[in-house]
């Protein structure tokens, strides 16, 4: 066939539905104006050894030679391609559901070509509007949809794939973004036992500390125990108390006064005080 626009090739069942290769068939005929005389003769040829035997049998005991374009075409229709009962492919119309994975493009076209037997008339938009929020699979684009006045199934597709396309380019961008690696552990990183490595590879992960008593660290690295230690070094400094111990001097001289730390047994001394005034530690006895 050489000059032909073209090609229809042989029908296989397993590449392709009956239904769809007759629709190539007939837009074969009205691109190379194929006469109405010619196209039984040019349709016998194209479909193929298999098909043509098969043709064949569904004719018998007549050959497809004596029949015409049309009833060779309704006995292979009738046998590769019959009628669908409505009840069923609305079955598994609504039972379609939007796959891990999928895209809203795919889903779409999934449920429109699961609605071509399914008689649904004048309400098919509506029903194919209907399919599409139901069964998608992102609640939050599904919710937004629902909220929607005057949704069509055009305007739900265009919808879902913009929230596609967006998620899909929040993903591509954070994984361009260069990784931030941790700067290396120092030394005390490590709060269980104030080591140089991970705390969760520490081997006193399940170590009861003798400080406090709870589990996970040891007491040199005790926070309790740290805090404990702050606390008592900013107190005061408990010790003898210092005694300011006059000088006497010459007469007319005044003393002086010097600070210094009493080499005593303070376990035998006793504050006595003179007209209220000044203060003298004098040795204790017995």
């Amino acid at each position: 066939m050489a000059g032909y626009v073209g090609k229809i090739g042989e029908f296989d069942a397993a590449l392709e539905e009956w239904s769809n290769y007759m629709e190539r068939v007939t837009h074969y005929f009205a691109a190379n104006g194929i006469a109405e005389d010619k196209q039984k003769d040019t349709f016998l040829c194209c479909i193929g050894r298999d098909t043509f035997s098969l043709l064949r049998a569904l004719v018998a005991p007549n050959k497809p030679g004596d029949k015409t374009y049309k009833e060779l075409t309704d006995a292979l229709t009738a046998h590769l391609a019959p009628r669908p009962l409505v009840i069923a492919e609305r079955f598994r119309f609504h039972k379609r559901i939007q796959k891990e994975g999928e895209s809203i493009k795919t889903y779409a076209a999934s449920i429109q070509k699961l609605a071509e037997h399914c008689s649904f008339g004048e309400s098919l938009s509506d029903t194919l509007r209907d399919r599409l929020v139901c069964g998608m699979r992102n609640e939050k684009v599904q919710q937004r949809l629902l909220t929607m006045g005057e949704l069509t199934f055009r305007k739900a597709v265009e919808e879902a794939e913009m929230a596609e396309r967006a998620s899909k380019d929040v993903v591509e961008f954070h994984e361009s973004v260069p990784e931030v690696h941790s700067l290396p552990q120092q030394a005390g990183s490590c709060y269980r036992c104030d080591g140089q490595h991970d705390p969760q590879n520490c081997r006193f992960l399940n170590e009861q500390c003798r400080y406090c008593k709870k589990r996970g660290h040891i007491e040199r690295a005790c926070k309790a125990k740290k805090r404990s230690s702050r606390n008592n070094s900013s107190m005061p400094r408990k010790g003898p108390p210092r005694v300011v111990k006059k000088m006497e001097g010459p007469i007319g001289a005044e003393g002086e006064e010097s600070e210094e730390e009493p080499s005593l047994n303070w376990g035998s001394l006793h504050i006595c005080t003179v007209a209220g005034r000044q203060a003298h530690v004098c040795g204790g006895g017995n």
